[in-house]
């Protein structure tokens, strides 16, 4: 649990960065539908859909709401690319701009391999019943 909560919130606090450059979009949506994923299936899912709190065994479970809402406006931006004020748009490769090559149906693979990511997360470290 422990190495998974260093993983989470690195992985959070790492894509906030690359989000607010700009810088490898695409991929930052990727780790952000990743941890999303992971905290709706494992956390979120059995309370159902609405965010409103309840108590759960003595532990406050709140719905996926607001994972989902995060997880499909991430996506809209990986399909939709970072923008003029990004430094995607400042970067150029050959005669095109890195936002111009990594938005549309790429960002929108690229953020699908975040669900990828964290199914195998899953399958790898996460063992339902056991405090993790």
């Amino acid at each position: 649990p422990g190495f998974q909560w260093f993983a989470s919130t690195a992985t959070e606090i790492g894509v906030g960065v690359l989000l607010i450059l700009g810088f490898l979009t695409s991929f930052a949506v990727a780790g952000v539908v990743g941890v999303m994923f992971v905290a709706f299936w494992t956390v979120h899912r059995a309370a159902g859909f609405f965010i409103t709190a309840f108590m759960k065994d003595g532990v406050d479970v709140e719905g996926y709401e607001y994972v989902a809402f995060l997880s499909v406006a991430a996506v809209a931006l990986a399909i939709a690319g970072p923008g003029t004020y990004s430094l995607d748009a400042a970067i150029t490769v050959g005669e095109s701009t890195l936002a111009d090559i990594l938005d549309g149906r790429v960002g929108l693979g690229i953020a699908a391999l975040g669900v990828v990511a964290a199914i195998l997360q899953m399958v790898v470290f996460w063992r339902p019943g056991r405090g993790n």
